[in-house]
């Protein structure tokens, strides 16, 4: 996931992506989609009544069902296209807005939450895209596979003395008590890596200096398939950690804002 707004990614979204576009018909119409909704929005802020609803969804069900079947035969010429039809996918649920009973990556009384499936589809891309050798420095996009890149393994070596350390030092004394030994090393691994988000994101303070969302997206992207079934089960130490991972993404809010923008808009 590549928001931010810094030059070369305002250019990415707002040139690149297009240009790419027009030779990809899925990424297009996931465009139209999203500009779509990033109308609607718009105007349900002017009190305007929402006339865009049938044309979003066509769109949108155009471009899943166009670039469904070529993640399954993904090469070099079409993994640009792909990877970035992916993080649209996931921008996507974000431009819908909050559904009642989903929580992104779990939900309540049986609902279906597509938010997981696009997220497992971009991290394929990801590693389909260093054998493909699209992640090479001499590449101009290699740049937006960076999410794969982010290293999580070292936290900080000591707990910084700032409210978010001392709230996921707190977080650790409860997976000491209240976690079995199995449990135990699934949590720990996984408040390990969010630590360092933290880190990357927060610094030594209790504001935000970046909102890396390759950072932000890098916790989730090497969650162990173990977490996820515990948080998906809804057990409470699992729920404790998602809801930290929650004040991450909140500081990428506004980069995703401007990504919704400069695609649609163009540059500022």
């Amino acid at each position: 996931m590549s928001f931010s707004s810094t030059p070369l990614f305002q250019q990415f979204w707002s040139t690149s992506v297009a240009e790419i576009s027009f030779s990809r018909p899925f990424l297009l119409q996931a465009i139209l989609s999203i500009g779509g909704l990033h109308i609607d929005h718009l105007r349900r802020k002017d009190g305007n009544p929402d006339q865009y609803t049938t044309k979003i969804a066509v769109h949108w069900g155009a471009a899943v069902q166009l670039a469904t079947p070529k993640l399954a035969t993904i090469d070099a010429d079409s993994c640009d296209a792909l990877f970035i039809f992916a993080m649209l996918t996931c921008v996507h649920a974000f431009a819908v807005g909050p559904q009642p009973g989903n929580f992104l990556l779990f939900s309540d009384g049986g609902l279906e939450t597509e938010w997981p499936i696009f997220f497992y589809g971009l991290k394929s891309v990801a590693e389909a895209s260093f054998h493909l050798g699209m992640t090479k420095p001499d590449r101009p996009l290699a740049f937006m596979y960076g999410i794969r890149e982010v290293k999580l393994e070292t936290s900080p070596p000591d707990e910084l003395v700032t409210s978010w350390g001392t709230a996921l030092c707190q977080v650790y004394q409860l997976i000491g008590t209240y976690s079995t030994e199995d449990e135990q090393t699934v949590y720990t691994e996984v408040l390990g890596q969010l630590r360092a988000s933290f880190a990357i994101v927060f610094g030594n303070s209790g504001t935000a200096r970046r909102a890396d969302s390759q950072a932000v997206f890098a916790w989730l992207y090497r969650a162990p398939e173990d977490f996820l079934k515990h948080l998906q089960a809804k057990e409470d130490l699992a729920l404790t950690l998602y809801a930290h991972f929650v004040v991450l993404l909140k500081q990428t809010e506004a980069d995703v804002r401007l990504c919704l923008t400069m695609t649609y808009y163009g540059p500022l």
